[in-house]
Order: C-alpha cells, then structure tokens, then sequence
C-alpha cells in the first residue's frame, strides 16, 4: 500500500493479468472514462490526503498477519490452519491446502492421489486427546481456555449451504502426475459457544486439464467467487472479503470488496476491472495471461477519514520492462479531482516509475516520477 493511491494503477493492471511482451494501440471502445473532469485538486492537497491512507493501512498490515498467524492458538485450537487460505484471500492459495497441523493431517494421500481428510474429531474430553467419527466434512471441536466450546467446520461439496457441488481431482502445472482433490464449493465457518465468528463460502470453476485426461488443472481457477469475514472477541471484525470474483472469458474480470482493520485503524479496497484481448493458455490449459487490447478499471480504497476513486481506461501493455499506457484517467477525493494520461514506465531506470505520466492539478501539471519525489520522499537509484 506504499506510495500511495497512484499504484494503484499498477495493481490494476497486473489484477488484470496484461500479456508478458504485446504492445497494442487500439484505443477502446465508448467514449471518455468515468470521472474526469476538470483538475481541482492541488499537489499538496493530492498528498496529504494520500499519507492520510497511507499511514493507515501501514498499520493495518504491520497487525493482520499477527493476528491471522495467532488467531487459532487464542482460542486453544488444536487446529493449525492458515487462515489467509481458508477466508480465500488474494494470493492466499488454494483453500484445500489449508490444514497444516490439525486432526487427520490434513490431507490423506492414496499413491499419487491426494485427498481431502474427512471425518469428525471431538476433542471437547481434555487429556489432549480427540475422537474421531466418520464425516463427509471436515470438522473440529474443542474447548478454549475459557472453557468454552468451539468447533471448526470445511465443508467439501458445500451441502450446508444447499445443492452440493462435487470435488473434483486436479494437477498443478509444475507436475501433472501428482494428483489432488479440490473442492469446487467450500463452506468454512468457526463458530464459538455456537456463535459464528469466522465464515467462507468459495466457489470454483477449474479449467480442464489438457495433460490429463478428465482431470482439471488447479493452479488458477477460471471462475471463482468469495465471500468470507473473521472477528475477535473485544475487537470486532478484522477481516471481510464482502466479495471477491474473477472470472475468464471472452474478457478477463475482477471484482472486489474487501475491509480489513488492525492497529487501531480501518481500511477498505474496491475494483472492478475488466480487460479486452486474447486469453493465453499454458500447456496444460490453464490461464497464462491475456494478451490485452483495453482495459477498464474503477477502484476505490480509503480509510475512515479519506476515500478515494479511481478510474481510468488503458491502450497500450507490456510487463516486462512495464509499460501502459492510459488514455484518460482520474483520482477523486474531498470533492476534489486529479487527472492522468500518458505512459507509466521507468524508460529513464532509476526506480521511480512516472516519468513519462503526466499528472494534472489545479493551476499546473507535473509528472509521476517528480510527484513521487517531491511529495513521498521517493529516492531514485542508480542501475
């Protein structure tokens, strides 16, 4: 979250999955992006309200990982869980993978075949010890240090929360002779003398593996959906993914919607991108990249004394070196408004991108790389 809103035109684009090498110049279709407008805001203004979010979500991520990573051992779990996996944060992973240290290992393998452990444990009786019955599901229950019963549940084929959806069994890319079971609808929850204080629902669609026949691939899934929250007693909600979507089609999309709170402080982020071009896929069938020719993006993030509003249209891609061109675009804060349009790239390698995007404020203009220096003590290298 570093240097402020203006990345957030990098994050866009990388969400968006821009081809490694293609450079295209056709300009999208419509008229001008939303926002716009005539430049209000001055530089100054456009960084203090910036440092503003800046300082928040810094503490914000310096507390999550903590309190995620220490979670479970407050409520005397004998359950080890990366819960970034099983709430289906970005980047997180894939939820099925989530037990680490926990009843049935986890995962029970069958020769190259990996499975998903099901089963029930009631380890309520002390003595560290727990009962297992059988399960469809995968579920937990034991008592805190306060004496109170929890209980964890993964639900495979999501039948808890209505039709149920197979599993199904999948390869990564890296290795297509190790296989391993995935659910397709996962329902998740802790619960806390039976109130819920931790909830998933994820839903996935794999794509097909062209290695193996009948099986999926399952390094990036082609649609996903996920809906996820985690509180803690005397605190309040830490985390929500109110929604979080991508989808590969005909266009690559992303959504999402997602507060997180620690240090005191709140943050939120939202985006909706959707980029024009030709999907790439890799020998076994999964997403490569997309090979983009436009892309349209609205996001938001804040605080809960700034937000701002960004939206822009791009033409032009390449990721390495990076290089995107917007066409028009705009942030908007306090009513006010600063414009972009141009190229973000570091054709000059001293670490600081921007010099080629021109900003536009009230009464003048500027460039990235120089806004960076002047306003977020940005410090070029030498290479």
């Amino acid at each position: 979250m570093k240097r402020n809103f203006w990345l957030a035109l990098v994050m866009a684009a990388l969400l968006a999955g821009c081809g490694d090498s293609n450079v295209v110049e056709n300009p999208p279709p419509g008229g001008n992006p939303p926002g716009g407008g005539s430049a209000t805001a001055s530089p100054a203004e456009s960084a203090g309200a910036s440092k503003s979010f800046d300082e928040s979500a810094s503490k914000v991520m310096q507390s999550l990982p903590g309190e995620l990573a220490g979670y479970l051992h407050n409520l005397n779990a004998p359950v080890n869980i990366d819960l970034g996996r099983l709430l289906g944060l970005p980047g997180s992973g894939a939820a099925s993978a989530a037990l680490a240290d926990a009843p049935g290992g986890g995962v029970s393998v069958q020769a190259t075949e990996t499975r998903l452990t099901r089963g029930s444990w009631d380890c309520t009786g002390g003595n560290n010890s727990c009962v297992r019955t059988d399960s469809d599901d995968y579920l937990v229950r034991w008592r805190t240090a306060q004496g109170q019963t929890a209980e964890l549940l993964l639900d495979w084929n999501g039948s808890t929360g209505g039709t149920p959806s197979p599993t199904v069994m999948g390869h990564y890319s890296a290795s297509n002779e190790a296989l391993f079971e995935a659910p397709t609808k996962l329902i998740g929850y802790i619960k806390v003398n039976n109130v819920v204080v931790a909830s998933l629902n994820r839903s996935t669609v794999f794509p097909d593996s062209r290695c193996v026949t009948g099986r999926k691939v399952l390094d990036m899934p082609d649609q996903m959906k996920v809906a996820a929250f985690l509180d803690k007693a005397g605190v309040g909600r830490l985390i929500e993914v109110k929604n979080l979507e991508w989808n590969i089609g005909s266009t690559l999309t992303t959504k999402g919607d997602i507060v997180a709170r620690g240090g005191g402080e709140t943050v939120n982020l939202t985006w909706d991108v959707t980029t024009g071009g030709t999907v790439v896929r890799a020998r076994c069938g999964n997403f490569a990249s997309i090979l983009a020719t436009n892309m349209r993006a609205l996001a938001s993030l804040g605080n809960l004394k700034k937000t701002f509003a960004l939206s822009f249209e791009a033409t032009e891609f390449r990721r390495d070196p990076l290089h995107i061109a917007f066409s028009k675009g705009s942030v908007q804060f306090d009513g006010k408004t600063a414009e972009f349009r141009g190229v973000l790239d570091d054709t000059n390698r001293n670490c600081i991108l921007g010099e080629n995007l021109t900003l536009s404020f009230a009464g003048g203009q500027s460039n990235l790389e120089q806004y960076l220096i002047e306003h977020h003590a940005a410090k070029p290298c030498t290479r």
